[in-house]
């Protein structure tokens, strides 16, 4: 059972819960596996946060350059990422960071902030980088995990909390999974 708690739902997967167990127990298992997917999908889908965002109003919006969503009136820029820090190869970080510096030297009031999409834990905080073993920061140029920027676009806490659970209920429905087993 447990290999077929991994990974993407496939045929296969579909296939096998069947051949092991009643219908409660195969329905149970497709719903976690397309419970995580989804979860897994919404968090990697740059678009999708970026759509809210937008259409969150007050001034958020999706800029034609280089920023993935900026407030020019809370002066604030945010380039999304869906790799961890640790995948984010040292050119792109730095290039990042760059763009990050160049938009605080022509606007002084700007905080610019790397939305780590991945994140494992809930932080705001300043971002340092190292560049030729010498480390440089800056305090309006910040990571940021995914709930919080949220937070800080809705102007509301526990906003991402809040569209998961609304997810995973409408997943969770039984009607969700009726078209499955009715084929």
């Amino acid at each position: 059972m447990r290999d077929y708690n991994i990974g993407t739902v496939s045929d296969e997967k579909i296939c096998g819960l069947v051949e092991i167990g009643a219908e409660s127990c195969w329905r149970e298992n497709l719903h976690l596996q397309f419970t995580e997917n989804i979860a897994e999908g919404i968090t990697s889908n740059l678009d999708f946060h970026k759509n809210l965002f937008r259409e969150a109003g007050n001034g958020w919006r999706e800029p034609e350059e280089w920023f993935d969503v900026e407030n020019d009136e809370l002066h604030i820029y945010a380039a999304l990422s869906n790799k961890r820090r640790q995948t984010m190869n040292s050119a792109s970080s730095r290039e990042c960071y760059m763009k990050m510096q160049a938009k605080l030297l022509n606007d002084g009031r700007a905080t610019c902030y790397l939305v780590e999409t991945n994140s494992t834990k809930s932080k705001d905080e300043i971002w340092r980088i190292t560049l030729d073993k010498q480390t440089f920061y800056h305090a309006s140029i910040r990571r940021i995990s995914l709930d919080k920027f949220y937070e800080l676009v809705f102007g509301a806490t526990q906003v991402y909390d809040k569209l998961c659970a609304a997810l995973s209920q409408i997943f969770a429905s039984k009607s969700f999974l009726d078209p499955i087993s009715e084929s």
